[in-house]
């Protein structure tokens, strides 16, 4: 009988350990990138993330081709984070399934090391393309040869002008990629 009483100590702690962070409630050391999302609700948590994406979306960036250079929005290009919602819910039901010991044991693991979530960003590619497409005119220039013309007796040189031209799909599928990748982005560094 002591054995039992012993094992029901140890399973109504554990349980009282699991339960005592409700449903909708992410536990402690849980990170969504570097912010902390520990003890928020999951409706506190996806305004948070909602909250990142509008300032990074107000966020100017340089599109450049060689010396050309063109500063847009992120909004613009239609960014997002895309996994908001998975991301939300990864965070809060974490440690909530299972039986109690192996909830508990999910717990304490928290104690050791942190978790934490990435964030995966998208752009909108018919976004990007009619960005890129509005901004041709000023990141184009036509290549012109060099010529050596006569005037007034004497020679006269004109240098080469080298052309810039830009191919809008291949630049979408880059800056898609670019967000695609995971690449970290912070509100002050985009290159």
């Amino acid at each position: 009988i002591a054995l039992v009483i012993a094992f029901l100590g140890v399973y109504l702690f554990a349980k009282n350990t699991v339960d005592s962070v409700a449903k909708d409630t992410v536990w402690h050391n849980i990170s969504v990138d570097d912010m902390s999302v520990a003890g928020m609700k999951d409706t506190e948590v996806k305004a948070l993330l909602e909250q990142k994406q509008a300032e990074f979306g107000a966020t100017t960036v340089v599109l450049k081709a060689e010396e050309a250079k063109v500063e847009v929005l992120l909004s613009d290009l239609g960014f997002a984070i895309a996994n908001i919602d998975e991301v939300v819910t990864d965070a809060v039901s974490y440690g909530k399934d299972g039986g109690v010991f192996s909830r508990y044991k999910e717990f304490k693991a928290l104690e050791e090391n942190a978790l934490a979530f990435d964030l995966e960003y998208k752009v909108d590619p018919a976004l990007v393309a009619d960005v890129i497409n509005a901004q041709l005119p000023e990141m184009e220039n036509s290549a012109k040869d060099a010529t050596i013309t006569r005037e007034n007796g004497k020679f006269v040189i004109t240098d080469e002008v080298i052309g810039v031209t830009v191919d809008p799909e291949a630049s979408v599928e880059v800056i898609e990629t670019y967000f695609k990748e995971g690449l970290a982005v912070t509100q002050n560094r985009f290159n």
